[in-house]
């Protein structure tokens, strides 16, 4: 790590560092790192939403009767509403 105070006590100058950090390298890294990151989380969060989807359709049930046993598999939810 470097101690100083100012770029005139470094043995290089300003314009070699400019040379060593190219900012549009770092700048497209960044920029192709995030957009594969984006990615990642868009697929995750499609999966997500089918299997929410899923979810909804498959386990839960509803109706106004009262289900027996043999009506609902392991797992299921049932929601009993009322007719007024």
């Amino acid at each position: 790590m470097f101690a100083y105070k100012s770029f005139n006590q470094l043995s290089v100058s300003p314009h070699s560092l400019r040379a060593i950090l190219n900012f549009e390298s770092i700048y497209g890294k960044i920029n192709k790192d995030a957009g594969a990151l984006i990615e990642e989380l868009r697929t995750i969060i499609s999966e997500v939403e089918d299997g929410s989807a899923y979810m909804l359709s498959s386990k839960i049930k509803d109706g106004a009767d009262i289900p027996s046993a043999s009506d609902l598999n392991e797992g299921q939810i049932y929601l009993q509403y009322f007719d007024e």
